[in-house]
Protein backbone atom coordinates (compact mmCIF):
# COMPACT_ATOMS: atom_id res chain seq x y z
CA UNK A 1 0.00 0.00 0.00
CA UNK A 2 1.22 3.52 -0.49
CA UNK A 3 -0.98 7.39 -0.02
CA UNK A 4 -0.60 9.06 -3.02
CA UNK A 5 -1.31 13.18 -3.17
CA UNK A 6 -2.67 14.77 -6.36
CA UNK A 7 -2.73 18.04 -7.09
CA UNK A 8 -5.64 19.41 -9.44
CA UNK A 9 -4.55 22.54 -11.12
CA UNK A 10 -8.41 23.36 -12.18
CA UNK A 11 -9.46 23.89 -8.51
CA UNK A 12 -6.07 24.15 -6.98
CA UNK A 13 -6.66 21.23 -4.24
CA UNK A 14 -4.63 18.19 -3.68
CA UNK A 15 -6.58 15.22 -3.50
CA UNK A 16 -4.70 12.08 -0.67
CA UNK A 17 -5.53 8.76 -1.81
CA UNK A 18 -4.39 5.21 -0.12
CA UNK A 19 -3.46 3.11 -3.25
CA UNK A 20 -3.30 -0.79 -3.22
CA UNK A 21 -1.40 -2.71 -6.37
CA UNK A 22 -2.52 -6.34 -7.39
CA UNK A 23 -2.25 -8.25 -10.66
CA UNK A 24 -4.77 -8.35 -13.16
CA UNK A 25 -4.97 -11.75 -14.59
CA UNK A 26 -7.21 -10.75 -17.63
CA UNK A 27 -5.16 -8.18 -18.97
CA UNK A 28 -1.90 -9.62 -17.23
CA UNK A 29 -1.12 -6.43 -16.25
CA UNK A 30 -0.36 -5.22 -12.65
CA UNK A 31 -2.95 -2.60 -11.96
CA UNK A 32 -3.95 -0.29 -8.52
CA UNK A 33 -6.99 -0.11 -6.66
CA UNK A 34 -7.33 3.68 -4.94
CA UNK A 35 -9.30 4.89 -2.11
CA UNK A 36 -10.13 8.68 -1.88
CA UNK A 37 -8.54 9.57 2.12
CA UNK A 38 -9.53 12.91 1.68
CA UNK A 39 -7.90 16.34 0.61
CA UNK A 40 -5.14 18.17 1.80
CA UNK A 41 -6.16 21.93 4.03
CA UNK A 42 -4.12 24.55 1.95
CA UNK A 43 -3.94 26.15 4.92
CA UNK A 44 -2.78 23.66 7.76
CA UNK A 45 -1.63 21.29 5.54
CA UNK A 46 -3.92 18.78 7.48
CA UNK A 47 -5.92 15.83 5.90
CA UNK A 48 -9.31 16.86 5.38
CA UNK A 49 -11.74 13.22 5.17
CA UNK A 50 -14.42 13.66 2.45
CA UNK A 51 -16.92 11.56 0.64
CA UNK A 52 -17.84 8.07 2.66
CA UNK A 53 -15.25 8.68 5.20
CA UNK A 54 -17.62 10.47 7.41
CA UNK A 55 -20.19 13.30 7.47
CA UNK A 56 -18.83 16.52 7.22
CA UNK A 57 -18.66 18.27 10.49
CA UNK A 58 -21.50 20.91 10.94
CA UNK A 59 -20.67 24.46 11.35
CA UNK A 60 -22.46 26.59 13.43
CA UNK A 61 -24.59 28.99 11.94
CA UNK A 62 -23.77 32.70 12.91
CA UNK A 63 -25.07 34.69 10.08
CA UNK A 64 -28.86 34.48 8.91
CA UNK A 65 -29.56 33.71 5.77
CA UNK A 66 -31.12 36.37 3.96
CA UNK A 67 -33.07 35.83 0.65
CA UNK A 68 -31.68 38.15 -2.30
CA UNK A 69 -33.81 40.65 -3.84
CA UNK A 70 -34.28 40.93 -7.16
CA UNK A 71 -32.26 43.62 -7.79
CA UNK A 72 -29.26 42.43 -5.23
CA UNK A 73 -29.75 45.74 -2.90
CA UNK A 74 -31.92 44.32 -0.08
CA UNK A 75 -29.69 41.50 1.13
CA UNK A 76 -26.80 44.14 1.10
CA UNK A 77 -29.52 46.60 3.60
CA UNK A 78 -30.15 42.87 5.43
CA UNK A 79 -26.51 42.22 6.12
CA UNK A 80 -25.46 45.86 6.83
CA UNK A 81 -27.97 45.43 9.49
CA UNK A 82 -26.48 42.22 10.86
CA UNK A 83 -22.77 42.63 10.57
CA UNK A 84 -21.39 46.99 9.57
CA UNK A 85 -17.96 45.94 9.28
CA UNK A 86 -19.13 43.43 6.29
CA UNK A 87 -21.73 46.23 4.75
CA UNK A 88 -18.40 48.34 4.45
CA UNK A 89 -16.35 45.60 2.95
CA UNK A 90 -18.77 45.46 0.66
CA UNK A 91 -18.88 48.56 -0.39
CA UNK A 92 -15.41 49.24 -0.38
CA UNK A 93 -14.90 45.81 -3.05
CA UNK A 94 -17.80 47.63 -4.97
CA UNK A 95 -16.19 50.88 -5.63
CA UNK A 96 -12.96 48.88 -5.96
CA UNK A 97 -14.81 46.47 -8.95
CA UNK A 98 -16.06 49.75 -10.31
CA UNK A 99 -13.08 50.77 -10.74
CA UNK A 100 -11.41 48.32 -12.57
CA UNK A 101 -13.73 48.70 -14.76
CA UNK A 102 -13.22 51.93 -16.36
CA UNK A 103 -9.14 51.15 -16.27
CA UNK A 104 -10.43 48.31 -18.28
CA UNK A 105 -11.94 50.21 -20.56
CA UNK A 106 -9.66 52.37 -20.89
CA UNK A 107 -7.30 49.75 -21.97
CA UNK A 108 -9.04 48.26 -24.24
CA UNK A 109 -9.76 51.85 -26.21
CA UNK A 110 -6.15 52.13 -26.03
CA UNK A 111 -5.51 48.39 -27.37
CA UNK A 112 -7.74 49.65 -30.13
CA UNK A 113 -6.18 52.74 -30.89
CA UNK A 114 -2.66 51.32 -31.00
CA UNK A 115 -3.33 48.06 -33.25
CA UNK A 116 -5.05 50.72 -36.09
CA UNK A 117 -1.39 52.73 -35.58
CA UNK A 118 -0.30 49.17 -36.24
CA UNK A 119 -2.59 48.53 -38.98
CA UNK A 120 -2.10 52.05 -40.80
CA UNK A 121 2.13 51.26 -40.52
CA UNK A 122 2.11 47.46 -41.77
CA UNK A 123 0.50 49.15 -44.79
CA UNK A 124 2.30 52.18 -44.95
CA UNK A 125 5.59 49.40 -45.20
CA UNK A 126 4.17 47.60 -47.44
CA UNK A 127 3.63 49.95 -49.86
CA UNK A 128 7.30 51.06 -49.19
CA UNK A 129 8.24 47.14 -49.52
CA UNK A 130 5.95 46.79 -52.49
CA UNK A 131 8.17 50.12 -54.39
CA UNK A 132 11.32 48.52 -53.47
CA UNK A 133 11.08 45.55 -55.22
CA UNK A 134 9.69 47.54 -57.89
CA UNK A 135 12.67 49.45 -58.45
CA UNK A 136 15.08 46.31 -57.82
CA UNK A 137 13.22 44.80 -61.00
CA UNK A 138 14.12 47.57 -63.11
Amino acid sequence: MAIIKQYRKDIGVTYVYESKSYWDREKQQPRAKRKLLGKIDPVTGELVPTGSRGPKPKAEKTEKTVPEASDGKGSQKAASRENPSASSADTQLRKENEQLRRENTELREENERLQSRVDHLRGFLGGIASSCAEEARQ
